[in-house]
């Protein structure tokens, strides 16, 4: 192991926590003086402007009801000296705008001790109006007055008290806005010293030892006797933390060499691992050409998620002369895991549609003879048995995506007959659905629908049906060309996918001499 030379002793070190937790104290004690003083003068400050709100809307009311009670007064007035009676509607809107101020002050009134009189004179002064207006005589001008007099005295006297009150407000305001201006300022005062005082300690204490240690590690890793020989000479630190932290990058540079060892050793075992890899890649990969049969036409694709290996597969295979074997498994998560389980299932499967066994009896048979520990994880499948000569597919659907079928306009869709496989006990049931001249049928993992687009959106089930029954309403698409279309519309709409993808696709269409062999589908990339 590497060694620290020329270190001193460690009583004669100090620690760096120690010095810089006073100076932390010191320096939060009066950041947070001054931001209480701030924050203090902040709510004063709105407290004087809220008052002072208040103050001017009183004001405001105060002289909107003198000014209503004046034109009233007025309307009243002119009447005398025109020597008619009081109309009610020339009184309506100054009275409007006189009960609207009114019914503030006598809202305040409780707590303020001025508008008690105002209230009191407003609803004598309205009750003469109403007397007036209600006997249909000439107003007298000298007793206008003298029921006037006494409401315009108290909202005068009002008046001037709720100016005094806003002026006394304003100043008060303006005394906490400044206080809270200083206050501020020298909190961000505060902040700005401190910063700077930080900095240079920072650069004495800390910056500049690891500049020396990291000057001493750079040189080493370039001396070829240094490493050799085991001994690293890392300048000793005044602190006990920087001492600490040069004898552990000491430590370091002896272990990255053992560690470079171990690199070594698994990069060899991560190659042998590869050779794995490729090889139950190769056992899932679907065959380029499943099975030929006349006026049956048969197309597979398969891209894995992650790396090499995938969690779903699939298999197409001739049963007898007459009759041909189709599954799609898709097992839960992707990678070298779900591969070598899907890979055992797939074994299983094929063995028990070989001995004989219906779709349904042969998803039971796996469960019975395969992994049933909740650990071994989940699994969807669609198995389907097909007699070649009248078209009659039974299949089973193990919590799978429905596979779809369609004759050129319209598409049904094989749902589930059981639930997906795990760890409890289930069952699967056979159903039956006849593949007429014309039919296609596409199998596929959730991986389809499943692919994104750059804002995240999926390819979805309808797009899926949708491109289906355009790439079949042409009668000579045999099954690598439907899945041809549907791959060129996929790679249009897809960014990314999320999950391993497989499909499977069966076309039931009449012979035709032009036909080219089929191919496997470039779907999203073949594996």
């Amino acid at each position: 192991m590497a060694a620290v030379a020329g270190g001193a002793e460690p009583g004669a070190r100090f620690s760096l926590w120690n010095r810089s937790r006073t100076v932390i104290a010191v320096g939060a004690l009066i950041l947070a003086t001054l931001a209480a003083a701030a924050v203090t003068s902040a709510w004063r400050s709105g407290t004087a402007l809220e008052r002072r709100r208040v103050a001017r809307d009183r004001a405001v009311e105060v002289a909107t009801a003198d000014s209503a009670i004046t034109d009233q007064q007025l309307v009243v007035l002119r009447a005398a000296a025109a020597g008619r009676p009081v109309d009610a509607a020339d009184l309506a809107s100054g009275r409007t705008t006189a009960e609207t101020a009114l019914a503030s002050l006598r809202a305040a009134a409780g707590q303020w001790s001025g508008a008690a009189p105002v209230v009191a004179n407003a609803d004598a002064w309205r009750a003469w109006l109403d007397r007036v207006v209600t006997s249909g005589a000439v107003p007298d001008a000298a007793a206008l007055d003298a029921a006037a007099a006494p409401v315009r005295t108290a909202l005068q006297r009002l008046g001037v008290e709720s100016r005094a009150e806003l002026s006394l407000d304003d100043r008060r305001a303006a005394r906490w806005q400044q206080r809270a201006r200083w206050s501020l300022g020298g909190f961000l005062a505060a902040v700005l010293a401190i910063a700077v005082v930080g900095v240079v300690l920072l650069r004495r204490a800390i910056l500049r030892p690891l500049a020396t240690i990291a000057d001493t590690a750079a040189r080493l890793s370039t001396d070829q006797s240094g490493p050799a020989s085991g001994v690293a000479t890392f300048p000793a630190q005044r602190s006990a933390e920087m001492q600490r932290l040069s004898e552990a990058v000491s430590t370091m540079h002896a272990d990255l060499r053992s560690s470079r060892d171990e690199a070594v050793r698994a990069l060899q075992a991560m190659t042998q691992s590869a050779v794995l890899a490729i090889h139950v890649r190769s056992e899932l990969a679907p065959d380029e050409e499943p099975v030929r049969a006349a006026g049956w036409s048969f197309a597979t694709s398969m891209r894995a998620a992650e790396g090499l290996a995938a969690g779903d597969c699939s298999d197409v295979a001739l049963l007898d002369e007459h009759h041909v074997y189709v599954l799609l498994l898709d097992v839960t998560g992707h990678g070298a895991l779900a591969a070598v389980t899907a890979l055992t299932t797939k074994s299983l499967l094929r063995s028990a549609l070989r001995a004989g066994l219906s779709p349904g009896h042969a998803i039971r048979w796996t469960w019975e003879h395969g992994e049933r520990r909740e650990e071994a994880g989940y699994l969807t499948a669609f198995v389907a048995r097909i007699d070649l000569n009248t078209g009659r597919c039974t299949y089973a659907n193990a919590g799978h995506p429905p596979a779809l079928v369609t004759s050129g306009e319209t598409i049904a869709e094989l749902g589930a007959t059981g639930p997906l496989v795990g760890p409890f006990d289930a069952t699967w049931e056979d159903r039956t659905v006849v593949l007429d001249m014309g039919a296609v049928m596409l199998i596929h993992s959730d991986g389809l629908t499943d692919a994104v687009d750059r804002e995240r959106n999926r390819f979805g089930e309808q797009a899926v049906q949708s491109e289906l029954v355009t790439a079949c309403r042409d009668p000579r698409a045999d099954a690598s060309a439907t899945l041809d279309h549907l791959a060129r519309r996929l790679d249009h709409h897809a960014a990314s996918y999320p999950d391993d993808v497989t499909v499977v696709c069966i076309a039931h269409r009449p012979p035709s001499d032009a036909r080219q062999p089929p191919l496997l589908s470039s779907l999203v990339g073949n594996v």
